[in-house]
């Protein structure tokens, strides 16, 4: 990545700086009293938990953005992109900073009751601020009945979006063959999320995808710790 991105892009899998945070302050406590635990133990598992916090910190600040840059840097230039359930935009920004005469399309639902709407404001000063706002295209959609046409983009990309569909592994599937439909022959699918991935790289294999695969991503990608990991998931669509 040549330069930091600018902006403001949330977080994710807030749950386990929380759980942490509640955990520590406790096992602190115990050890400060005996109580249950021997002193050591207790804030052994204290410090543990303040390393896991200090871990997500870094991938959520940090991390991440180098995970996409290395993610991304195997792709040629595309001339459209896509990237779905793009949120603040993170993504989809920092494809147009790598990829300087891409345009690039977010696709989300920007839902008020979860906080998107709010969202999709802070994208537009996002895009604006890194200087690729009039690259940008955003496109409220439903990512399991996108509003594209067949083969329309050259790179479709997913930032830990697709496993939170309903919770539902049949509205996952209709997602990842969305994903498949609207990239162009020769296009390029990069998947990055913290469940399920397994599953997306069957069900591309199913679907028809080629050069299908899964890669670990590192401790950028750690929320917190390996069980709450990054993978990535490649694959192109063939002629």
């Amino acid at each position: 990545m040549s330069r930091r991105v600018l902006g403001s892009y949330g977080v994710d899998a807030l749950i386990v700086p929380v759980l942490s945070i509640i955990g520590a302050a406790a096992f602190i406590a115990l050890g400060y009293t005996e109580v249950g635990f021997p002193r050591n133990f207790s804030y052994v598992v204290a410090g543990l938990l303040l390393v896991q916090i200090a871990i997500y910190v870094h991938t959520t600040v940090r991390g991440r953005f180098l995970l996409w840059g290395k993610v991304l840097a195997g792709v040629p230039e595309p001339e459209e992109s896509l990237d779905v359930g793009c949120g603040r935009g993170m993504v989809l920004i920092e494809t147009l900073i790598q990829f300087p005469t891409a345009a690039g399309v977010g696709l989300d639902l920007w839902r008020s009751r979860t906080a998107k709407g709010v969202a999709r404001r802070t994208l537009v000063e996002n895009a604006t601020q890194n200087g690729v706002i009039a690259r940008t295209t955003l496109q409220v959609g439903d990512m399991t009945a996108m509003p594209f046409a067949d083969e329309t983009f050259d790179l479709v990309t997913a930032n830990i979006a697709i496993h939170d569909v309903d919770h539902d592994e049949a509205g996952r599937r209709e997602a990842l063959a969305e994903i498949l439909r609207i990239t162009r022959p020769g296009g390029y699918i990069r998947i990055v999320d913290i469940h399920y991935v397994g599953e997306y790289r069957d069900q591309l294999q199913v679907l028809g995808a080629r050069e299908v695969k899964t890669k670990s991503l590192g401790i950028n990608g750690w929320y917190g710790n390996p069980f709450y990991a990054s993978r990535l998931v490649s694959a192109r669509k063939l002629k």
